[in-house]
């Protein structure tokens, strides 16, 4: 059963869409300083893009990230195993049997780190971006399927 309130709505969405946004445009200032101060109360505020204050973290973020590329890369042998390219810029990691499209939707990233660091070279293998490509093609590892 819906509340007068919900009826109300339903019956006058446009109208009040129209009301709600020409409030907010017309005092967006005191709007977005108390959705801040509810963030701030109600939850650890982290600003989803680098801002003045959160640009020494996403830095630090970046070096770890890299760092961890690096010893990724180290464990899966350090080269493409088809063309044996070192280059650390088009190294990519691959799962052998398919099926990374299917790991990124299920794990997060840290998850899928810690699997390749634990894998003994049974399920990922490193490849050059061309390498990578060209497998894929050739055993149809599409992610629409």
């Amino acid at each position: 059963m819906e509340s007068r309130y919900q009826r109300y709505y339903r019956e006058n969405k446009v109208s009040v869409l129209k009301r709600t946004r020409e409030y907010y445009l017309k005092n967006k200032v005191s709007v977005l300083k108390r959705i801040r101060e509810y963030h701030l109360k109600h939850h650890q505020y982290k600003p989803s893009k680098p801002t003045r204050w959160g640009i020494k973290k996403a830095n630090e973020r970046r070096v770890y990230n890299q760092l961890y590329r690096q010893e990724i890369i180290k464990k899966l042998g350090g080269k493409c195993v088809r063309c044996g390219i070192d280059d650390i810029r088009v190294l990519q990691v691959d799962h052998i049997n398919g099926g990374g499209n299917k790991e990124k939707r299920n794990f997060t990233n840290n998850q899928i780190r810690k699997m390749i660091m634990n894998d003994n070279g049974s399920k990922y293998q490193l490849l050059c971006a061309n390498c990578n490509w060209i497998k894929r093609n050739e055993k149809k590892e599409y992610p629409w399927h």
